[in-house]
């Protein structure tokens, strides 16, 4: 349990906890020696049903342990593109598999986002693909898994050398959506620019590699924009502008995914509060000082990291302070934790920074 105490402030301790990101040498794990070539024919109509010409089509590779994010080609007079595609090996055993995407990036009409085109290398059957292959295919394919975002949006498709891949789009004017950008409490982020991806989110070592960037955009004075052409998929924000976060995802990532199935749309960003944390911890049973107790920042549900490191730790005399604790999500709480001890959870919504609290840790029985 915890409570507010008038104990006198301690000495601060230093904020660590995030994690680096992994380097490119990480992520590259495993070099592909051999590859099965398959081809996409794209073919695209405008609305009147005309080819559609100069269409630029987008090559996005996922579900592989490297990055493959470029311009495959650009429609002909017959508003058609053939795009070869490799699948790779990726697997000590010689296998591998992976999922190609492609996206139409037309000037004047909203982007349109292909099936998932999923390859095994050497060519294989769903009955035939071995366990590691098969996973990531089922996995996408899971009614299960209601993850929101592009990667889990559209269709799958196994690709068969023997058939011929063909994609054929209309062209659609999209529609117009007006966003209000605003932050937890309702308040409008005026004035303000966001910058704009399509994230097909990749699922590599470090994410990166399905994003493709899409102009700026920056809100009025009532902290609305228009997204012209707008389509029917995911569409990743991020604010530049200090002191905003996205909600549920904790420090330092102003990052987040909206999808606007009407002409009118909402983006929320939370903005952070700096405020003071001054706990002391203490045995529950002999009232003595417990040192190194750590302190976990938890989501809303209390069942999941916003940090995968601790924020910081008891000295000698049970104390912790920090004096630029940045909440981003005003619904997270904190889970003070020592081996040997029942953790306590610290619910931060209406914390009082004014406050030395108290928490007493009660020893474990097993």
């Amino acid at each position: 349990m915890f409570q507010g105490t008038a104990t006198p402030q301690c000495s601060a301790n230093p904020y660590h906890g995030f994690c680096s990101m992994l380097s490119l040498a990480a992520c590259l794990l495993l070099s592909c020696t051999s590859s099965q070539t398959y081809e996409l024919l794209v073919r695209v109509k405008t609305p009147d049903h005309a080819p559609a010409s100069g269409i630029k089509v987008q090559r996005v590779l996922l579900l592989h342990q490297s990055w493959d994010n470029a311009l495959a080609g650009i429609t002909d007079e017959k508003g058609e593109l053939k795009i070869p595609f490799e699948g790779k090996q990726t697997y000590a055993d010689g296998s591998g598999c992976g999922e190609y995407r492609f996206v139409l990036m037309p000037e004047k009409y909203r982007w349109e986002v292909s099936p998932k085109y999923f390859w095994t290398y050497p060519p294989q059957t769903q009955e035939t693909a071995n366990h590691n292959q098969l996973w990531e295919f089922n996995d996408l394919k899971d009614p299960n898994n209601v993850r929101e975002g592009n990667s889990r949006y559209g269709d799958t498709i196994w690709v068969d050398p023997e058939k011929p891949l063909i994609w054929d789009v209309t062209l659609n004017p999209g529609r117009d959506v007006t966003v209000k950008v605003s932050d937890q409490h309702g308040k409008p982020v005026p004035n303000a620019t966001l910058k704009m991806e399509l994230d097909l989110q990749a699922p590599t070592h470090t994410g990166w590699g399905g994003e493709i960037s899409l102009p700026d955009v920056k809100t009025d004075a009532k902290g609305h924009f228009k997204l012209a052409r707008a389509g029917d998929f995911f569409y990743t924000f991020t604010l530049a502008l200090a002191g905003y976060l996205a909600p549920d995802f904790g420090w330092h990532f102003n990052s987040l995914d909206a999808r606007f199935t009407g002409t009118r749309g909402a983006v929320v960003f939370h903005k952070c509060a700096i405020m003071r944390l001054s706990i002391r911890v203490v045995d529950k049973d002999s009232g003595l000082p417990v040192e190194k107790a750590e302190f976990w920042a938890m989501d809303s549900k209390k069942d999941g990291l916003l940090v995968d490191a601790p924020i910081g730790t008891t000295d000698k005399d049970g104390r912790f302070r920090m004096d630029d604790f940045d909440l981003a999500d005003f619904s997270a709480g904190i889970n003070v934790e020592k081996a040997g001890y029942t953790k306590e959870f610290i619910d931060l919504h209406g914390f009082d920074s004014s406050i030395d609290y108290l928490v007493t840790l009660e020893p474990s029985k097993e």
